[in-house]
């Protein structure tokens, strides 16, 4: 299994972002995301957030 660890590395794997998509983030889960997630087999993933706050400092991802 591939490990990506950079949005450079993901954006290789998966290109870049369709124009509008950016526009389409809401800053927390609507009713309608809710729903949808409640009803999906698959789990979601998020960002790590504490990782964003540590990598300044070197230290995401080790352990």
């Amino acid at each position: 299994m591939r490990v990506i660890r950079t949005e450079a590395e993901l954006r290789a794997v998966i290109g870049t972002e369709p124009p509008g998509l950016a526009e389409k983030n809401q800053p927390r889960l609507t009713g309608f995301a809710m729903d949808f997630i409640a009803k999906s087999s698959r789990g979601v993933l998020r960002p790590d957030v504490r990782c964003r706050r540590k990598r300044a400092f070197g230290s995401c991802g080790r352990h």
